[in-house]
């Protein structure tokens, strides 16, 4: 098996907090390393937010669409040349439907509601994600240019900068990735800092811990509170006790849903540091702990600009208030329910209308072709329309039908079942083009398309090719934002 060439690693990846992807790039490449292999591509293949169990919420909300920028920013530090995100998954959905009462918004994988399925194809945030960054990418202008992007890397902001070919646009994508769920908050903080402990020892041992990520309630945490006592067990030095021993406090203010008692509790524990090591990671907790519960001020500060004079800002968001179908479903629900998206909201009800319309269309298509091949005597179709609306059935049943039917036509049974295969065929059509219509209008709607969300301004760059501003951004919010020369 030696000397063959490799071209590029493949791995899957559920639920990785985004910096981790640094660490399965950093693992992959020494193997190659070692191994002798060069020019391999890193392609993570399979990878989503998803952890493990249906329905989960955070598939439909703004925290995937956050997740994505976030972990795309970590795969282009890793040298990870290419990935490929879920999309269209249509399996483990059917409890899922029947747990949320039918609406379109299931927890589920894909980029869309219900993939595959009929009441489906509404974008969620995390296609939203994917849309800001083929704007940011190329907006029709010109290809864009990655320039220099600096940032705080304690913080949960992540930023890339790109300037268009012709000089005359510059981008700045951002993301404030936020984890709401408990899990899902401890095990992002602790890829922080394993991330940036640089006891090599302790990184893997803790790393090895939580590896597995146990899906039963605090069974996680137990593991990692039971691997860092084992560490103080050993022969360590007064810094490195430290760090543990803050680690270990951490995890048990964490035992809680996050609120104000989790930030007091991580705040009396970050008292009194002695090392500065520790004072780092202490900032880094708490900056972690407070994302998911307040709003982010974020400066930004564009330098040496390649352009001065009279310049357009533009702003696109993807938060609880734009580019979001899931909180507008929940905020028209006609009822009142548990469900993060709603049940019975204003997507909902143009799904339901559009459904039926479907239907009434599929007749009407099964009708008129009919007709048009000669059947006159179509009353039968007010009583089996769902042949063409669900399907028309095999075996005895539809040979039964079809008799019926030649008993009030000149036509041959055979003839018969032929015409009926070839009118399901157009109705499939004629119910595919009225359904996705509808859609394609509800995609567009302002509050869930990010063009939607876009707002703009003039403004004006002086010589000195500065310009600064300040965003209040969300937790999960993503933001793209274009300064363009007029």
């Amino acid at each position: 098996m030696k000397n063959i060439p490799l071209d590029f690693i493949n791995w899957h990846s559920f639920g990785a907090p985004p910096i981790e992807f640094i660490t399965q790039g950093s693992s992959i490449k020494n193997w190659l390393k070692e191994n002798g292999l060069k020019n391999v591509a890193l392609y993570p293949s399979d990878w989503t937010i998803w952890q493990g169990s249906l329905p989960a919420a955070y598939l439909d909300t703004h925290e995937s669409a956050s997740y994505i920028i976030t972990s795309l920013y970590y795969m282009w530090k890793a040298g990870i040349n290419w990935h490929g995100h879920d999309f269209d998954i249509d399996w483990w959905q059917t409890p899922s439907y029947e747990y949320r009462k039918n609406s379109t918004f299931a927890g589920q994988w894909s980029v869309f509601t219900r993939p595959g399925r009929k009441g489906g194809g509404i974008v969620k945030p995390m296609y939203n994600a994917f849309r800001a960054l083929t704007i940011f990418g190329y907006d029709g202008g010109g290809q864009k240019n990655l320039v220099k992007t600096s940032f705080p890397e304690d913080d949960t902001v992540v930023a890339i900068a790109a300037t268009r070919d012709d000089n005359k646009q510059v981008s700045l994508l951002i993301s404030n990735f936020a984890p709401t769920g408990q899990n899902r908050l401890r095990q992002n903080l602790l890829a922080h800092l394993i991330q940036r402990m640089d006891f090599e020892r302790e990184k893997i041992i803790i790393a090895e811990c939580v590896k597995d990520r146990p899906r039963k309630k605090n069974e996680g945490i137990r593991d990692v509170l039971e691997c860092i006592k084992k560490l103080k067990a050993m022969s360590i030095t007064a810094e490195k006790k430290e760090l543990l021993d803050l680690l270990l406090n951490a995890f048990k203010c964490l035992k809680e849903p996050i609120s104000q008692q989790t930030i007091d509790c991580m705040y009396q524990q970050s008292r009194n540091l002695r090392h500065p090591k520790t004072k780092v990671a202490a900032k880094i907790i708490m900056n972690h702990i407070q994302s998911p519960l307040n709003d982010k001020h974020v400066r930004v500060c564009f330098a040496n600009l390649p352009f001065y004079g009279n310049a357009r800002i533009t702003i696109y968001k993807i938060d609880s208030r734009h580019s979001n179908a899931c909180i507008l479903n929940k905020k028209t629900q006609s009822v009142r329910s548990a469900s993060t998206c709603g049940i019975g909201g204003m997507i909902d009800k143009e799904i339901a209308d559009a459904m039926k319309k479907r239907r009434e269309e599929k007749v009407r298509t099964a009708r008129n072709y009919l007709q048009s091949l000669g059947y006159t005597n179509l009353e039968w179709l007010k009583e089996k329309s769902q042949f063409f609306t669900t399907g028309i059935p095999k075996g005895k049943r539809f040979e039964d039908f079809i008799d019926k039917i030649a008993l009030r036509t000149n036509f041959t049974p055979s003839k018969i079942k032929k015409d009926l295969k070839a009118a399901l065929k157009e109705t499939r059509e004629a119910g595919y083009h009225s359904y996705f219509e509808a859609i394609n209008r509800i995609n567009n709607w302002s509050d869930v398309c990010i063009e939607g969300s876009e707002e703009s301004q003039v403004i004006n760059i002086p010589v000195a090719r500065k310009y600064d501003c300040e965003l209040i951004m969300e937790p999960n919010a993503v933001w793209l934002v274009s300064v363009t020369i007029r």
